[in-house]
């Protein structure tokens, strides 16, 4: 039934904006947001705290390149602290 729907509507609308109009292009842009979206409510699922869907992609983005493991961080995001990174691969900016 929604694959018909979105055959249909795919048919019926020209989308304009992206970079790739074609029916595949499409078809591939909303498979990844489906993916994306089950995801997402694979961590809400798995988290200990109740998220809502906006505030769990906001965190997420937050901590998205802190390295930290996701396990821990879901049960407990306020009180995981990220992993250290060792001093010798810090960059090193010669400013002064």
């Amino acid at each position: 039934m929604i694959g018909e729907r979105l055959d249909a509507r795919l048919a019926t609308e020209k989308i304009k904006g992206f970079v790739g109009t074609s029916e595949y292009t499409l078809r591939i842009r909303i498979w990844t947001v489906l993916i994306a979206i089950l995801l997402l409510n694979l961590l809400d699922h798995l988290s200990q705290t109740r998220w809502s869907l906006p505030n769990l992609v906001s965190m997420l983005r937050m901590n998205l390149f802190t390295d930290s493991d996701l396990s821990p961080w879901l049960g407990n995001p306020f009180a995981t602290q990220p992993i250290p990174c060792p001093e010798s691969q810090q960059p090193m900016l010669g400013l002064a």
